[in-house]
């Protein structure tokens, strides 16, 4: 398995498992590290989700300063200053 796999993988455990509890501060930051890994991997519809996910979970809690960074990626990816082509499936 790559590093790109199991990262995904282990991401989306992280996700599930945190959801099942009640710490939803690290649920959000998990959305958000997530959303920005995945951006980076040029997965930015799903990235751009994880971190919508993130920012309405950060708004929720009333907590402005991660809600903020959340923020500044959705504008940065949807106003292509981060723009990259897709990613290819292997």
């Amino acid at each position: 398995m790559s590093g790109d796999e199991a990262a995904e993988r282990l991401s989306g455990e992280v996700i599930e498992r945190l959801g099942r509890t009640g710490v939803q501060g690290e649920l959000a930051r998990t959305h958000l590290l997530y959303g920005e890994w995945l951006r980076r991997e040029r997965c930015r519809a799903d990235g751009r989700t994880q971190r919508r996910t993130a920012h309405e979970m950060f708004a929720a809690m009333g907590l402005e300063a991660p809600q903020n960074r959340a923020a500044r990626e959705l504008h940065a990816t949807v106003n292509g200053s981060a723009t990259a082509p897709p990613r290819q499936a292997a």
